[in-house]
């Protein structure tokens, strides 16, 4: 057999643990196959160099912010002119020349939301190559800039595309055969790094993210979350995944909430993209809140009972995939910040519902090869 080699585009500068775990389970996944991968940063930054401090700000940083927030549009003609006078498309085809196919993903990288580039890259960097192009474990959306442009040429230009929920499938055409829904690859993280032998069950598990509770919902989650924790004898854990604005808020939420309930054990864990970490940081999770989607999917994939916040269409489209069953699906959606309920998990078996989405997984890199093969005999 033809020994397969891929370069992976995704985001893995290591400022979301999210990302990069997801490119994690990507060469795991393929390296089962005897298919090897070697990942590169989207923006061709040092893969893995972002280091997460005490959440602090630096002033490239607090700009860039300052211009996906206010003037978005700005930002995004910018991040196209500076795309273009990069040269990272040249940069691309001359790494390419070695390997017999271009992956894309994961993450939420077909979008252009709040003037983010990667939908123009992928878009750029498509073009006119003479390599198969897949898109796996990637979602789309939202994209208020280019959207016709992006949306038809990674149709034109992509041999498969493998979109993680549905809401992602519904920005290609209905008659769109090469596209399909597979859930989030970031589900085989506990088969890569299993469990660890903790006491478990000490922590209730928080993930807060930067921008979507208002005052007075930050305010209400931090008084139910130490009434939980109070009345289940749990300390918690501010499980945070994206650095640095989600590390600000975490800490605002610890100090929050010790102001509330004193005598609460209450940290903050910062937690890295690499397999064993996110298992030693979840170790000890009785239970789980989380914002950012990949927080929720750790936390699912180690069997830990996880409700969530629906701040993106993708966390509902997530757990519509993972319990399929729409008569439930709210109920593992957070609606009041006020009213935090688990009771979902009484007569829903998690761990089979893990085993089934791992199980897709499997199946969708199968497929992936199989055609990688009969693509690459005939070359």
């Amino acid at each position: 057999m033809k020994n397969i080699k891929l370069l992976k585009l995704s985001p893995i500068y290591g400022n979301n643990s999210g990302d990069v775990a997801i490119s994690k389970c990507i060469e795991y996944l393929f390296s089962n196959k005897k298919v090897g991968v070697t990942s590169e940063d989207l923006l061709f930054r040092v893969p893995f160099s972002y280091t997460p401090g005490r959440g602090v700000k630096n002033n490239r940083i607090a700009i860039s912010t300052f211009l996906q927030y206010n003037f978005p549009i700005f930002f995004y003609v910018l991040k196209k002119l500076i795309f273009v006078l990069s040269g990272d498309r040249k940069k691309l085809r001359s790494k390419l020349e070695s390997y017999d196919a271009l992956i894309f993903g994961g993450g939420n990288i077909v979008m252009t939301k709040m003037g983010s580039d990667y939908g123009y890259r992928l878009l750029s960097f498509s073009k006119n190559l003479n390599k198969p192009i897949i898109i796996f474990g990637a979602g789309a959306g939202p994209l208020p800039y280019d959207s016709k442009k992006i949306i038809n040429g990674l149709a034109k230009n992509c041999d498969k595309l493998y979109l993680r929920d549905k809401v992602s499938l519904e920005y290609f055409p209905p008659d769109f055969k090469k596209a399909q829904v597979v859930i989030d690859p970031a589900f085989v993280i506990s088969d890569i790094a299993p469990p660890v032998k903790k006491n478990k069950g000490q922590y209730l598990g928080v993930n807060i993210i930067y921008g979507f509770l208002n005052h007075d919902d930050f305010v209400e989650l931090a008084h139910s979350v130490a009434k939980l924790a109070r009345d289940n004898l749990l300390g918690i854990k501010v499980i945070c995944t994206a650095y640095p604005h989600d590390a600000l808020e975490s800490l605002k939420f610890k100090d929050l909430v010790q102001s509330i309930q004193s005598g609460l054990t209450v940290k903050v864990i910062n937690v890295p993209g690499e397999p064993t970490g996110i298992a030693d940081s979840y170790a000890d999770v009785a239970y789980f809140i989380g914002c950012r989607m990949h927080s929720l999917i750790f936390a699912l994939s180690y069997g830990i009972p996880s409700i969530g916040f629906a701040w993106d269409p993708k966390v509902r489209g997530m757990f519509e995939m993972f319990c399929r069953n729409k008569d439930i699906l709210e109920e593992f959606m957070v609606g009041d910040p006020g009213r935090i309920s688990f009771d979902v998990y009484r007569s829903f078996n998690i761990n089979s519902a893990v085993a089934r989405a791992k199980k897709d997984v499997y199946k969708a890199v199968d497929e992936i090869v199989m055609e990688l093969l009969n693509v690459t005999k005939t070359k």
